[in-house]
């Protein structure tokens, strides 16, 4: 994102939630888009109506956006939410040969990290297996823990966000 189009304002902190700087009491919310989780850099973005929602930087949803409308972005940071504890959802795509038993393994793997599947859509063509999840974790560090073991399983060849 090109500095010169963000907002710059002194920061404020309601509750544990997000950091919108120059702003209090103002509802934020998790882009679906994007999913954003601690410690991915984010954005705001002031919507019409529906508050703040925060996208990671990276998010393309959020690039179209800033291409709209720059004077709508404003700086966001995580706050005391990413030491709270809480859980965010996030959609990964594991891609595998496909065999008997792989969506059990993968799942056995999740459970035993104590990490929750919210949904799973298992598509297989010409061999290839590709299984979109939707996991709740609470941090990045979570996330590249889970992703080193899905790599481990047998005929699984990426795991990535998607």
């Amino acid at each position: 994102m090109p500095e010169d189009f963000v907002r710059a304002a002194r920061a404020t902190q309601y509750g544990e939630g997000i950091l919108i700087e120059g702003i209090d009491k103002l509802m934020t919310m998790l882009a679906k888009c994007c999913k954003p989780v601690p410690p991915d850099a984010v954005m705001g973005y002031v919507t019409k109506g529906r508050g703040i929602s925060i996208h990671r930087c990276d998010c393309a949803a959020l690039k179209r956006l800033a291409a709209e409308a720059p004077e709508r972005l404003i700086r966001a940071d995580w706050g005391n939410l990413a030491k709270s504890g809480h859980v965010f959802a996030v959609d990964i795509l594991v891609e595998a040969t496909e065999r008997a038993s792989l969506l059990r393994d993968l799942t056995d793997i999740m459970s035993r990290e104590k990490i929750n599947v919210s949904a799973a859509n298992m598509q297989v063509r010409d061999g290839r297996a590709r299984i979109a999840f939707t996991i709740e974790i609470r941090d990045n560090e979570q996330l590249q823990r889970i992703f080193a073991r899905l790599l481990d399983v047998p005929s699984v060849l990426r795991c990535a966000r998607s």
